[in-house]
Parts: structure tokens; sequence; C-alpha cells
């Protein structure tokens, strides 16, 4: 049975003076305006995206869940272990690879939550696909509006990561190892020769188990060095939760070390499926009770 953990980011949406900006006005002017999908359509560097669903909810009138497509015309090939040769996949006319991605937006604080799919469109375009919708629809005003995407930032990193009891998975990623202030027997690992000066991306896991974790003693001192001294260190994730009376580790959060992104994950069960997307419903609806449960931290966040 193959897992799928999803990372979602959080951001809030202002305008360019840096006021805040409610996407609300902007999909219900679509909804209008734009009825019409091909009419949504947008070209961002060389790549095709649209708002594919626009859907409220009575039972959260705060949330708007939207849906959006990158189009993509280079199909993929196949490959078979009795051919040597690639088959290529025709797609008719009008046909795409479509690679999605799940938005949640809340009107009270005006904050977006985005599903990161390295494959759809990142939080930097889909503000510049939104920039360019706007412009299209708002024929009102003759000032310019640019939407940006402002990292969410959770002000309690560290405080929050060591009220964790137990560390489930933790990444680093540095542009040359040996350079950095970890641990010497850490950096040891990747001081031969042949590595040196190589981007180095390592995660250390428990994997799927629920009672297992890292050792404390490595954890730390990896942890440690990072707050002291992040040089050379591009991104250090940590994924930790709490162990009590049942062994099974729960309240399991993901940690930006480096930039103090406040990011929450989850994980999905693809079974034997021979795609790995994910119904856009169930993730939209897990990102719904994702927010709802750290509502107070958000808010937290963009009022500290």
């Amino acid at each position: 049975m193959g897992t799928k953990k999803v990372n979602f980011g959080l951001f809030q949406v202002l305008d360019s003076t840096g006021d805040i900006f409610s996407l609300n006005e902007l999909t219900d002017l679509v909804e209008k305006k734009l009825r019409e999908k091909s009419e949504r359509v947008i070209t961002i560097s060389n790549e095709q995206v649209y708002l594919n669903k626009i859907e409220n909810f009575e039972k959260y009138p705060d949330f708007t869940c939207l849906h959006v497509i990158r189009m993509r015309e280079d199909a993929p090939s196949i490959a078979t272990l009795t051919s040597e040769e690639l088959e290529e996949i025709s797609l008719e006319k009008g046909q795409f690879i479509a690679e999605d991605v799940s938005l949640l937006f809340d009107s009270v604080y005006s904050i977006i939550m985005i599903q990161i799919n390295r494959n759809s469109v990142g939080p930097t375009k889909l503000a510049h696909y939104f920039t360019e919708l706007w412009s299209k629809v708002d024929t009102s005003k003759d000032i310019e509006t640019n939407i940006e995407f402002r990292v969410v930032l959770r002000p309690d990193t560290y405080a929050s990561l060591r009220k964790k009891t137990d560390i489930k998975k933790l990444r680093v990623k540095a542009a040359d190892m040996p350079k950095t202030k970890l641990p010497r027997t850490f950096k040891d690992m990747f001081s031969a020769e042949e590595i040196r000066d190589l981007e180095i991306d390592i995660t250390f896991s428990v994997g799927p188990s629920k009672t297992k974790s890292i050792p404390e003693n490595f954890s730390d001192k990896i942890i440690n060095a990072v707050e002291q001294d992040s040089y050379g260190l591009k991104e250090v994730e940590v994924t930790a939760g709490v162990k009590r009376d049942s062994k099974i580790i729960t309240e399991i959060e993901t940690f930006d070390l480096i930039d103090g992104k406040l990011i929450f994950q989850k994980e999905y069960d693809i079974g034997d499926k021979k795609s790995n997307r994910l119904d856009e419903a169930v993730v939209q609806n897990d990102m719904r009770e994702l927010y709802n449960e750290h509502r107070q931290k958000i808010r937290n966040a963009i009022n500290k």
C-alpha cells in the first residue's frame, strides 16, 4: 500500500500596497464575467493555467475552496521492460496533461492555504495568475493591482518544537554540507572529496511507524546547531509529535527551522493506484479540518 505526504503552506493575501486583498471579490467577478473555463486560461511562463472550480460552503461561510489546473502540452512517454523503445502518449487536439492544486481561502483573515504540489502551480505563479485574472474582470479601477502571497511565519517555532517528545522525520538540505555549523559527526558523513561542493538533501525518517522515533541525542544535536547558526543551510524540516500513555505518537506537526514558515502536513493512502493524484474533494475537506484545528495558531502568527 503506497502513501503520499502532502504539505500545505499558508500565505496572507495582500495587494501591492500591503493592504488586505479579498479573493472573494475576485471570485465573485469571475463567476459573473468569466463563466466559461476557457475565458479563465492565462499563460504564465509558457504554461497555461486556469481556475477550474470555485466552491463555497453553508457550514463554513468564511471559507472558499478553489481548484486550479496547470495544463501541460508535453506528454510523458511510456516505457516497458520488454522493449527498448519509448512510446509517446498521443494527445488529441484540445487535450492536455493536467496538474491540479487545491486552495482554501479564509475571508476573515485573508489567509490562503495552498496544497504544495511540485508538479502544479506554486504560490508565486498562483499570485501572478490571480493578478492577471483580476485585471481581466475588474474594469472599474485605473490603478493596477498586484496580488501578493506573503508567507505566514510562526513566531514560536523552536518553543513549539521543544514541547514535542518524539522526532519522526528530520530533513536537511545544504549547498555545501561540510561548511555548515552542524555537528562534526554529522558532517563527516559528507566529507568525501567526491561529494564536496555538491548540494545535499538528506532525510532521516522512521517511516510509517506510529511508535518509533529518531534517537533524541542525534536529533537534538542537529536542531540545537541549526538554532545557533544556520549558515550554509537551505532547508531544515522537522516532523515531530507527542507520545503519551498509548505509546502512539500523536499531535504531529512539521517545523521549518530556516524560514519559520507555518506548515501543515497530511498523509494519504493511495493504495495500489497507478496514479498518485489525489481527489480534490478529499484534499479540500482535509484542508478545512486542518485549518479549523489550527485556527488559533494561524491567528497568533498573523497578529504577532
